[in-house]
């Protein structure tokens, strides 16, 4: 992301930092103090709003002559994101709930936060606006289209 390839940086991400507490807490069954539960609650539904807002603002400015690599990146992303949970699905003993999820989960358009990313570590973001524009475009096409074979 940074243009360096340093594992103590991968370590600094807050996505990363969140998914290693909840893998910690869900494998010792540990909850968060009533205290500290509701200012989390609060935060985690105030976040959502802040980033459609902030990729919002992003989208003001984006250009659409890069609707090419928008197109692909809104086809490769949900193809890619199917493929690797089917390769869990295949290592991992699920439910065919949990199954589901994934493979929905998987077939996701681009997230809005790597809008924010690009912007913040320098690279074109203009660029990956229009992907997770595209990629948002297509998803009402393709997430009925996996609902459709998972139903």
């Amino acid at each position: 992301m940074g243009g360096e390839a340093k594992l103590l940086n991968l370590f600094k991400s807050p996505v990363i930092i969140a998914t290693i507490f909840g893998l910690l807490f869900n494998y010792f069954n540990l909850h968060l103090p009533a205290i500290l539960l509701t200012p989390t609650q609060m935060l985690s539904q105030v976040s959502i709003p802040l980033v459609l807002f902030a990729l919002g603002v992003r989208l003001t400015f984006v250009d659409f002559t890069h609707w090419k690599i928008g197109l692909i990146g809104a086809i490769l992303c949900p193809l890619s994101g199917i493929l690797i949970a089917l390769g869990v699905i295949s290592i991992f003993d699920y439910t065919p709930m949990q199954i589901s999820l994934l493979i929905l989960f998987g077939s996701l358009p681009p997230a809005v936060v790597n809008a924010i990313m690009a912007e913040q570590y320098g690279h074109d973001s203009s660029v990956v606006a229009s992907i997770v524009a595209v990629g948002t475009l297509f998803s009402i096409v393709s997430i009925p289209a996996v609902l459709y074979f998972l139903l």
